[in-house]
């Protein structure tokens, strides 16, 4: 009886599947993007890498601390000894192997690998063979507005990599020296994944980052509108991010032979995000605090394009803003756009000072340096008092705090002062950083990447320097926009080189501008008038200036990329 059981089971069993449909498979594998909309995927995913990567917030952020503190605006506190490689970054050890600059090149390059493999599937457009078909209208402006966020994506991670690792414009190394892995297109090829083609620094920006630009601008729309797809509304760049990453890519080569003068399209670049910001939502009419403070989805109006860090869902704040902001990523604030007055007097003043003493990093690294508060007339040069330019000034109301030195005889300490009871080794007045980690929620507070008065700013310097573009009046109206929203009274004119320099570091210090704006440039002064070639010194003592092409200037490959190349 058991074995007709046994039987019976096996013909019922046998005779179901004698059948060869039955092995195949009803959903075979498939590629994930089948459609514009499921592409939108690919679109999201280098900002992961772009923003997201590591405790300190991805390239974005650790370069924004980088490219300050190997300048001369950054001073390095004494006596701090923190898990991050700040002493060889504000010494320039660039030989030395730094495990911050390592993660910021592994960061770029993951973004750029997931960006080629996404052009490679839906480039070109007009492909009869395209995987999403004969698509039109509206699905075809969708994809190219797609295409033009990846190729933004890929120029501005290879321009800070470029930027970290290169020589820079002007020096004989930034077209000789052949150091950045050169990778346009998606390879499964081992061979060229284990020993990729080395281009020189120029190479890449002339063959990467300027025509991805180009294609971003024209390919991207002036601002989200419900015809988009619903996640490119916040944190994503747009029309005019591409053409104000263009300016900042055309102000930073001025001093490279490029047969053209750069500056003249730096200028065209942020006249074009200047005169268009209206239109896109963007102005100057917010109090200064306000990029800096929000930690929901509602954007500053100055703001172009920023690191979105709010959601609760997915919390990823970029920790190594904490080397050179005042306050820790989890501080918190009940008020979080509160514009205290200088010197502090109120009631209100008081409970935001106590609020600022409760938020401090304990592991705060880097504030402005002497020499920088002196230059730009924030403190006194001769008896290190706050000046009025400090006092008047929004920014440095709002973005910025003064710490003192603990005073030799504490009765003579006021409630009204904030003090260096950190180290016994400050003994001047400082200007610390107060940007970042803002919001109510500090840890949930949006980061901003480019801003709207850096283009005022970068089409005044270009309007004096450039070579078809020469405009003094316009350069002392658009430096007098910056200062009117600082609440300071305009210029007289005309309006010189320091006017400019020194606005540009009250607007953007602690944002990574600083490298950028001295390689840009090629020299400046100091508070006594003293003329710098390439990098000053700043506060660092024996101390010379630092050439622009000089390898303390850019920092070596990681060892894990360039131990394949042997």
């Amino acid at each position: 009886m058991k074995q007709l059981t046994i039987l019976i089971f096996l013909a019922v069993v046998l005779s179901g599947c004698y059948k060869d449909k039955f092995f195949e498979l009803k959903n075979p594998p498939e590629f994930p993007w089948q459609s514009v909309r499921e592409f939108e995927m690919a679109v999201a995913a280098p900002y992961n890498k772009i923003f997201y990567t590591g405790w300190g917030g991805s390239f974005v952020m650790s370069d924004k601390v980088i490219f300050d503190a190997m300048t001369d605006i950054i001073y390095l506190i004494p006596g701090v000894a923190e898990n991050w490689p700040h002493d060889e970054v504000y010494y320039r050890q660039t030989t030395v192997r730094n495990e911050i600059a390592d993660q910021c090149f592994e960061s770029a390059f993951k973004a750029i690998n997931n960006i080629n493999f996404a052009l490679d599937y839906v480039e070109p457009i007009d492909n009869p063979d395209h995987p999403f078909g004969n698509i039109q209208g509206n699905q075809l402006t969708e994809l190219k507005r797609q295409i033009g966020e990846l190729h933004f994506l890929r120029a501005f991670s290879y321009f800070h990599l470029v930027m970290r690792h290169c020589p820079a414009p002007g020096s004989s190394g930034f077209s000789s020296a052949n150091i950045i892995p050169f990778r346009n297109q998606w390879t499964f090829n081992t061979d060229t994944m284990r020993q990729p083609p080395l281009a020189s620094g120029r190479k890449v920006i002339e063959e990467i980052v300027i025509p991805d630009l180009q294609i971003a601008r024209a390919y991207l729309p002036l601002k989200y509108t419900s015809s988009n797809h619903a996640s490119y509304q916040f944190g994503r760049a747009d029309q005019l991010a591409a053409y104000a990453m263009s300016s900042r890519v055309f102000l930073w080569l001025k001093q490279e032979s490029m047969g053209y003068d750069p500056w003249d399209s730096a200028y065209i670049y942020s006249d074009y995000v200047i005169t268009n910001a209206a239109a896109g939502g963007h102005d100057l009419s917010e109090e200064p605090i306000i990029a800096f403070s929000r930690s929901t989805a509602t954007l500053a109006k100055e703001v172009l394009w920023e690191g979105i860090f709010y959601d609760t869902e997915y919390p990823h704040t970029p920790k190594d803003a904490t080397l050179f902001t005042w306050n820790r990523y989890a501080a918190s604030s009940g008020w979080p756009d509160y514009t205290p007055n200088v010197p502090y007097t109120t009631t209100n003043d008081s409970l935001f000072l106590l609020q600022t003493r409760n938020n401090r990093c304990t592991w705060h690294t880097y504030c402005m340096s002497f020499e920088t508060a002196k230059y730009i007339d924030w403190i006194d040069k001769t008896d290190s008092s706050q000046t009025l330019n400090a006092a008047n000034d929004k920014r440095y109301k709002q973005l910025y705090l003064r710490v003192d030195p603990v005073p030799t005889d504490i009765l003579n300490a006021s409630i009204w002062k904030l003090y260096e009871n950190k180290t016994p080794w400050v003994l001047k007045p400082q200007i610390w950083c107060h940007k970042y980690f803002r919001g109510a929620k500090g840890d949930y507070s949006n980061v901003p990447v480019i801003r709207l008065p850096e283009m005022y700013l970068t089409r005044a310097i270009t309007a004096l320097g450039s070579t078809n573009h020469k405009n003094a009046g316009l350069a002392l109206s658009d430096i007098n926009v910056i200062r009117a929203r600082a609440g300071l009274t305009a210029l007289p004119g005309p309006v010189t080189e320091e006017d400019i320099h020194k606005e540009r570091i009250k607007e953007l210090a602690f944002e990574g501008d600083r490298l950028l704006y001295l390689i840009a440039i090629g020299q400046t002064k100091d508070s006594d008038g003293v003329k710098h070639n390439g990098i000053p010194p700043g506060d660092r003592t024996d101390r010379t200036d630092i050439p622009l092409g000089d390898a303390r200037l850019y920092w070596q490959l990681p060892l894990t990329e360039t131990q394949f190349y042997e």
